[in-house]
């Protein structure tokens, strides 16, 4: 977990450098965006560790509590402007991205 961690902070780093040519000063709302993957990614791993123990439910609560995590992270962005939705965005892939990077073989 602390590797994607590592890796999503890179990443938005990287992300940061290249939207602030376009971007301006709205760049700064993909730490937004990785803040919410971050903290996904922190609430899939207490899932993963809960499910051994608890009884299977049809939709868990912690899937629920993340993409309510996701539409709280979205929405302030699109509430200052399309840009920064856009951006937040980038930044909530991130967690999408990160596995692709980590891979080992």
């Amino acid at each position: 977990m602390l590797e994607m961690i590592k890796k999503i902070a890179l990443l938005s780093v990287a992300e940061f450098l290249l939207l602030v040519f376009f971007f301006k000063l709205y760049s700064f709302w993909v730490f937004w965006g990785s803040f919410g993957a971050i903290l996904g990614i922190m609430l899939m791993v207490e899932d993963i560790k809960k499910m051994p123990y608890v009884k299977w439910k049809k939709i868990p609560l912690g899937y629920l509590i993340r993409y309510f995590v996701y539409g709280i992270i979205l929405t302030v962005g699109a509430l200052v402007d399309v840009r920064a939705l856009m951006i937040s965005f980038v930044g909530i892939m991130n967690m999408k991205i990160v596995p692709f990077l980590s891979y080992k073989q």
